[in-house]
């Protein structure tokens, strides 16, 4: 048996009980162990499998982390450096798109840094591993800080999303929105109504609005048609994803 640990401090909990949801199916149905233990000030995951299903397990497992890393902790990078106002839901997700952009690209380069490391705090990772990346990210902090005033204005901050949104690649041609505000959640279906398999936005705070907008942009559709009434997710989503989507329709159903 080889083994794999994970570790991330308190606050940072959510992504790696991500990661476990990631990899914890595919170990098991190998014959593998996977579990998660809370020490109180943080959380440890750990991984024992066979030798032969060592590489493939610890590829899937960088892959999820080097996820958080790239999506989520660059995020949080962003919203403590960038002179951009989130308290708007235009703002933020002018920040989530900025994350998404390039995400593959910082993705795959954590994960050749981290790959031969079998012990992995993953907020040391962050705090320490990721010169190159975060120098990347730095930049872009620079560059819109120094056009931060224009940021002020609705119209540049949807001209420059569109400009983001154009280099992200169309996974789906028409994606239909279903939300279920009793139990704050939300179904994606395509065009032949096939439900679509959710992105991770790890937001730390439970925003169903800008959840909703993050899934569409890693999506980018040509069509998203939304069930139900668009105005349950508030007056400004409606505002953003018809000013960047082609909203073609709405439907009087419901998710059940």
């Amino acid at each position: 048996m080889r083994e794999l640990v994970f570790n991330a401090i308190k606050r940072d909990s959510y992504f790696l009980e991500y990661v476990y949801r990631r990899i914890a199916q595919p170990i098991a149905s190998v014959g593998g162990i996977c579990t998660l233990n809370d020490s109180g000030d943080k959380l440890s995951l750990g991984v024992a499998v066979c030798d032969e299903c060592f590489s493939a397990v610890n590829k899937a497992a960088k892959s999820a982390v080097a996820e958080v890393l790239a999506v989520g902790y660059k995020n949080r990078f962003l919203k403590e450096k960038i002179n951009i106002d989130t308290s708007s839901l235009l703002g933020r997700t002018l920040l989530d798109t900025m994350c998404i952009f390039d995400s593959n690209y910082d993705t795959n380069v954590i994960k050749k840094n981290i790959l031969e490391i079998n012990n992995l705090s993953i907020d040391g990772c962050y705090n320490f591993r990721l010169k190159e990346i975060k120098e990347k990210w730095k930049e872009i902090v620079a560059l819109s800080n120094n056009y931060s005033a224009f940021f002020e204005e609705e119209s540049v901050i949807l001209d420059f999303l569109t400009y983001l949104m154009d280099a992200i690649p169309c996974l789906c041609d028409s994606v239909t929105v279903l939300v279920d505000l009793q139990k704050n959640n939300f179904q994606l279906v395509d065009g032949a109504d096939r439900l679509l398999t959710k992105f991770e936005t790890f937001l730390e705070k439970d925003d169903l609005a800008e959840q909703v907008l993050f899934n569409l942009i890693c999506f980018n559709p040509n069509v998203v048609r939304y069930c139900g009434d668009m105005d349950e997710l508030g007056e400004e989503f409606c505002y953003v994803v018809n000013e960047i989507f082609n909203v073609r329709e709405f439907l009087d159903t419901k998710l059940q």
